[in-house]
């Protein structure tokens, strides 16, 4: 892969990493603001069957999401592919559970509090799904494939060395 392809790529996988950064700090934030104002809401368990409506599961998913960042940070800055594997299995989680808690809210007759409302949404949905996932998996590739190159680079300079140790004894 060319040198720009590459840079276009990594580009991409950064962008993708600010856009989640900022969108959790936000959910932390208002996170932070309804714990602290928990009392004076009166919040009625029954209604909170879902994931993402549950106080206790939004900052269980926050913290989650924080530690796959940190990951996919790390596999953005060492190239190393392995790190990439939380935040792929994370947004398609995630996909998953919109995609469950709208089928529950439909189920429920509570379509206007759906995520995807219309077929706007649908294609908007779709489209940065597909765009999230197909960068992730070519990032995966690009490190991989360097990795391959780094490990075979090794193991030949290895093997002239150890060639060339046994020729001298």
């Amino acid at each position: 892969m060319d040198r720009q392809t590459r840079r276009y790529i990594k580009f991409n996988g950064y962008l993708i990493f600010a856009f989640t950064l900022v969108i959790v700090f936000y959910e932390t934030w208002s996170l932070t603001i309804d714990t602290l104002y928990a009392n004076q809401q009166y919040i009625i368990i029954e209604e909170n069957v879902l994931i993402r409506s549950n106080l206790t599961g939004r900052w269980v998913a926050a913290v989650i999401w924080l530690i796959a960042l940190a990951a996919y940070f790390m596999a953005m800055h060492w190239e190393d592919a392995e790190f990439l594997k939380p935040a792929i299995l994370l947004y398609a989680a995630e996909v998953l559970l919109v995609l469950a808690e709208d089928l529950m809210r439909t189920i429920r007759d509570d379509g206007n509090e759906r995520f995807i409302k219309d077929e706007q949404h649908l294609f908007s949905f779709t489209v940065i799904g597909v765009y999230l996932m197909y960068t992730l998996h070519t990032l995966q590739v690009i490190f991989q494939r360097s990795s391959l190159k780094g490990k075979s680079m090794q193991y030949k300079v290895n093997l002239i060395n150890c060639s060339g140790e046994s020729h001298a004894v």
